[in-house]
């Protein structure tokens, strides 16, 4: 079913999120007709965020990924960022 469709509710952060410390938002599923489950390219692989990119300039190698859905977004995220040469965490209770 649709969900966190650009411009709507469902794709807002929380209210209560401080947004201060935020120094960057990636982008994913911005292409009408390409799902996107990964934070780092879309389902074709056309397209990459930027993640990759801005990860590697602040010269980060371990990340800790939480997210919705595990199944697939989560998922889709750890396989790309292990196949990117990311070292990876799952944290199970923020997913």
């Amino acid at each position: 079913p649709p969900h966190c469709v650009q411009a709507s509710d469902g794709a807002a952060l929380h209210p209560r999120l401080d947004t201060a410390p935020i120094a960057a938002i990636f982008r994913k599923g911005i292409h009408p007709d390409i799902d996107s489950y990964s934070a780092f390219f879309d389902n074709l692989r056309r397209r990459q965020t930027g993640l990759d990119g801005y990860l590697r300039g602040l010269g980060i190698g371990r990340l800790t990924i939480a997210g919705l859905a595990a199944d697939y977004c989560v998922y889709y995220t750890i396989k790309d960022a292990l196949s990117l040469g990311y070292e990876v965490t799952l944290s199970e209770r923020l997913t």
